[in-house]
């Protein structure tokens, strides 16, 4: 869905067609395993916070998901696969947060 998401923005972009951005939608943004399973059974994600492994600080998570959706700084894999992209320092943290 996401790659259809993709190629269909980058279509509508040359042509200079006026898109609806969806991209907080939970199919898109990655929050369909949040939305449609995990809730259900009682599972809480996304976490309240985590542990940077990198720099050992404690990040407030639940407050960057209402900010972006999952796949801003997640590749979603499989179950249980949700590791970071690897430019996420780069391309997403250091809009908010400058080195």
């Amino acid at each position: 869905m996401r790659q259809e998401d993709k190629a269909l923005t980058e279509v509508g972009q040359r042509l200079g067609a006026t898109l609806p951005d969806i991209s907080s939608q939970p199919l898109i943004s990655g929050g369909y395993c949040a939305t449609m399973c995990h809730q259900k059974v009682g599972v809480k994600v996304p976490p309240e916070t985590v542990k940077v492994s990198s720099s050992g600080k404690t990040m407030p998570h639940t407050m960057h998901t209402t900010l972006m959706g999952c796949v801003a700084c997640h590749k979603i894999g499989g179950h249980k696969a949700v590791p970071l992209r690897g430019d996420v320092k780069k391309e997403v943290c250091s809009g908010c947060h400058p080195e």
